[in-house]
């Protein structure tokens, strides 16, 4: 994402949606929600699920307006029955299939994960030379924050070290093995919530995608780190406003 340009054209910098099922295949569900926030990014669009038969992440990103579609074939290939789904506005970075998301990363503790995002890293360049981070596709701001989860001794700890060194507001969605990661800043500026569709939980950048304000549960508190997936519902403290403010 990056830094916000100063002109006055509407923009809503970026989507996320996810959901957590017990039914399989949810890419097609995962999809007509992400059409749903599609005022919210027009330029690239991308779907990652867990899949069961590989025990691996699958990933499918395009190139333009998120009503462009999937094929029956891509929905076909990203099966699973959890994943998330972005659709981007960029305000860092060109317009390419390298800064489409969701990002995938492999971290040597911890294994795979993918990263979906919303906001704005104000100190991704400082991060980038403190940390020596090399060998990087993108300039994108979402690849240093996978970078610096990669550091934690697991994802949650990942989520944690990088909240506690990231300066800006921000939104994210992770995606492992074990489920969904749903993660806010410590002020809550930029929107997360959780909801409720036909009995799976699901995460969204905003309600409408949950068809009714009957299906929304609640929004992802400042600073929480919310998770769903194979074992159980949890929340965590990913860093408090106090302690970015010393």
């Amino acid at each position: 994402m990056g830094e916000e340009e100063s002109d006055c054209k509407p923009r809503e910098n970026c989507g996320i949606f996810g959901i957590y099922s017990e039914r399989p295949n949810v890419s097609e569900r995962i999809y007509d929600g992400m059409t749903k926030l599609a005022h919210r990014g027009h330029e690239s669009y991308g779907i990652v699920t867990f899949s069961e038969p590989e025990r691996r992440l699958i990933l499918n990103r395009k190139m333009g307006h998120v009503f462009s579609g999937f094929t029956h074939g891509d929905f076909e290939q990203l099966d699973g029955h959890f994943g998330g789904g972005h659709i981007r506005y960029s305000t860092r970075g060109t317009s390419d299939i390298l800064h489409a998301q969701p990002f995938w990363f492999q971290s040597e503790k911890f294994g795979e994960f993918a990263l979906m995002h919303n906001g704005t890293i104000r100190n991704a360049e400082e991060l980038r030379k403190n940390y020596g981070m090399k060998k990087f596709v993108s300039t994108s701001d979402t690849e240093v924050a996978g970078k610096l989860i990669c550091l934690g001794k697991d994802l949650t700890d990942g989520i944690k070290l990088a909240s506690k060194e990231m300066l800006g507001s921000y939104s994210f969605l992770a995606v492992n093995k074990d489920g969904l990661y749903a993660v806010r800043d410590p002020w809550g500026i930029k929107p997360l919530c959780i909801g409720n569709i036909d009995g799976d939980v699901a995460i969204s950048s905003e309600s409408c995608a949950f068809d009714t304000n009957k299906n929304l549960v609640r929004d992802v508190d400042m600073g929480e780190i919310y998770h769903f997936g194979r074992d159980g519902e949890w929340s965590a403290l990913g860093v408090c406003t106090a302690n970015k403010m010393n």
